[in-house]
C-alpha cells in the first residue's frame, strides 16, 4: 500500500501541472493597476448602454443617505421630500405649453420645492401677483380702501405681518388653501364679498404678497 502512494501523487501533481496560472487580479481586471483604477465593468466596452444612461456607475453621498436612513426621523423627511417631488411633478406636467414656458422662466427664483407647488396650485391670475409681490415682474400689489363689508377692511396691510395681524384687521377668511406641508404655513387666503376677491399671500406665516380681483 505504501508503494502505491508515490505514484498516486505522483499522477494527481501532473494532472495539475497543465492548468493555466490564474491570478485574481488579472481576472478581476487587466493587470493589478488597472484593476485598481478601472471598475471591472466598464459601459460601451463591457455592456452596451441604453439610452437614458448617463454612464454615470456611482451613488452620490445624497441618494446613499436616502437610501439608507440613519434614523426613523431622516426616513420621514426623506419621504416627505419624495413626496414633495411627486406633486411637483405631477403639476408640471398638468401645465399646457405656454404655462410651461412661463413657468421656466421664473422657476430658477421661486425657492423651495414647497414655493413651486404653491405657485403651480395658483391661478393664472393668482400667478401674476405672486411673481409681482416677489419682485420677479414689473407692477405691485395695491389693497384698495373701496372694500364693500360689514367691517371696513384696512390698507395698512404690509409685506411682513404675520397672520395673527390679518386675522384682527381682516377676520378670518372664506377659504384656506396650503401649499405642501400645512405646518410650514404657506398658505393662500381668500376673502370675498360683493364681486371682489381678495387673495393674502403668506410664506412662513408672514405676507409675501397680496391681490385683488374684479369679477
Amino acid at each position: 500500500m505504501r508503494l502505491l502512494i508515490f505514484p498516486i501523487t505522483l499522477v494527481i501533481l501532473s494532472g495539475c501541472s497543465m492548468f493555466e496560472h490564474r491570478d485574481f487580479s488579472r481576472e478581476m481586471g487587466f493587470g493589478q493597476l488597472q484593476y485598481v483604477d478601472e471598475p471591472t465593468f466598464m459601459a460601451n466596452r463591457d455592456f452596451m448602454v441604453v439610452a437614458g444612461d448617463d454612464g454615470r456607475d456611482f451613488r452620490s453621498n445624497q441618494e446613499i443617505n436616502s437610501r439608507t436612513p440613519a434614523s426613523a426621523l431622516s426616513r420621514e423627511e426623506a419621504m416627505y421630500q419624495q413626496s414633495l417631488k411627486r406633486e411637483l411633478f405631477a403639476l408640471e406636467n398638468s401645465l399646457d405649453d405656454a404655462q410651461y414656458a412661463d413657468y421656466v422662466r421664473y422657476r430658477g427664483s421661486l425657492g423651495s420645492i414647497s414655493e413651486h407647488i404653491y405657485f403651480l396650485k395658483l391661478s393664472p391670475g393668482a400667478r401674476r401677483g405672486y411673481l409681482q409681490s416677489k419682485g420677479l415682474t414689473k407692477g405691485s400689489h395695491v389693497i384698495s380702501n373701496n372694500y364693500p363689508s360689514q367691517h371696513r377692511i384696512p390698507a395698512n396691510v404690509t409685506l411682513g405681518m404675520g397672520k395673527a395681524d390679518i386675522s384682527r384687521s381682516w377676520g378670518q377668511p372664506r377659504f384656506k388653501e396650503y401649499a405642501g406641508d400645512p405646518d410650514e404655513q404657506n398658505e393662500r387666503w381668500i376673502y370675498s364679498h360683493g364681486g371682489v376677491t381678495r387673495m393674502i399671500y403668506f410664506e412662513g406665516g408672514q405676507v409675501a404678497g397680496w391681490e385683488t380681483v374684479q369679477r
